[in-house]
């Protein structure tokens, strides 16, 4: 929407109700002096049973509107009615104002700003901060209590939570992009989001009394697939992560720093997630980057819970690799091709650079990609 405009529009509204409701006051005050009505039922027409106000909200505005449309209402119902579209049509701009001010939703240099809301989501100002501010407060503070949690000797965070409670919670809102983002930023970006799922793995292992470890896999895995769909969801928000130019940026760089490499296997753990849809761009743009990097296993290959001592003749021998995630793939390329069967455009444009999308379809290039990577 354009900002400017519609707060243009907004305050020129406010200004018509204002004085509208002087008028009527004025008109109502003026027929209660009177011993009798100077026009029969004209009170009745001017009272209000909820006083006005700024701000002022109805129950429903069904009554003006049929009005309107020649069925008889009060002046105060049709004020209200129109105190209500500016409250509406204010929330909205200041959520989309908000939301780009963050960065989480795009803006344009023109001034126009937008508001997120999912595909078949009714557009109510309820929906509208549920899905945009709510989000980001919810995201944050789910994130903060994941940590907290973690870091606890009782599993719990301060408002009483459990790991477990709280990653329920946060499937609630997995695939929104205004959640996932602030999810992500509040663990300090990409490296802090892959770290946290490395030391997350501990939640789910335990020692028996002979020293063995043991892993619940399945709980792991269910704590992947909620985190990784959170990730792809804050793709899809439009907000580059802080320092970077982009989130393939971002992904690649906190999997390649010295001493970290082993976030690959966090990662690709997010990114091979079912269901998980990672923003088109970033998946062709990582997959060109992760085509460069060294891996002599296997797509599937089981990693220990830390790289130290591994051998590689790109890498060296004793090098630290840091923390993995315990029997995932350390393959560059594996993630990302497994997300890029959640979205079959990402496919597209990766194995074949110069075709484009066309009626729905998808039109081939004259220059498919070269090589197997895939």
């Amino acid at each position: 929407m354009d900002a400017d405009g519609v707060q243009g529009f907004i305050d020129a509204l406010q200004s018509w109700v204002d004085d509208a409701e002087v008028e009527r006051s004025d008109l109502y005050n003026l027929s209660s002096s009177w011993e009798e009505e100077p026009v029969e039922g004209v009170e009745e027409k001017l009272s209000v049973t909820t006083p006005y106000a700024l701000g002022y909200t109805r129950a429903g505005s069904g009554d003006a509107f049929a009005a309107f449309g020649g069925r008889p209402a009060s002046m105060a119902d049709a004020l209200g009615s129109l105190q209500q579209l500016v409250n509406d049509l204010q929330t909205r701009l200041d959520e989309a104002i908000a939301m780009n001010d963050s960065g989480i939703t795009f803006g344009s240099t023109d001034g126009r700003v937008c508001y997120y809301l999912p595909d078949g989501v009714e557009d109510t100002t309820a929906n509208v901060k549920a899905y945009n501010s709510g989000s980001l407060g919810d995201g944050a503070k789910d994130a903060e209590a994941l940590q907290q949690a973690m870091g606890s000797k009782d599993g719990t965070a301060e408002d009483g939570r459990t790991v477990e409670e709280i990653l329920d919670e946060m499937a609630e809102h997995q695939d929104v992009p205004t959640y996932g983002a602030a999810v992500v930023q509040a663990f300090g970006g990409v490296d802090g989001y892959l770290d946290n799922l490395l030391e997350l793995q501990w939640d789910y292992n335990s020692v028996d009394k002979d020293g063995v470890l043991h892993v619940d896999r399945d709980g792991l895995d269910e704590a992947v697939d909620v985190l990784g769909r959170v990730l792809a969801s804050a793709t899809r928000s439009g907000k580059v992560p802080e320092g970077y130019d982009s989130w393939s940026d971002a992904m690649y760089q906190a999997v390649t720093v010295k001493g970290h490499r082993g976030r690959m296997s966090a990662l690709n753990a997010l990114m091979a997630v079912d269901g998980a849809v990672y923003d088109t761009d970033t998946l062709v743009d990582l997959a060109d980057r992760m085509e460069d990097l060294p891996f002599d296993g296997s797509a599937a290959s089981a990693t220990p819970d830390s790289l130290q001592g591994w051998y590689d003749d790109d890498y060296g021998v004793l090098y630290d690799e840091g923390k993995a995630l315990r029997d995932y793939s350390m393959d560059p390329l594996y993630g990302v091709t497994m997300a890029m069967g959640n979205n079959p455009e990402a496919a597209f444009k990766y194995l074949n650079p110069d075709g484009q999308m066309s009626g729905g379809q998808w039109v081939p290039g004259s220059s498919p990609r070269s090589g197997g990577s895939c």
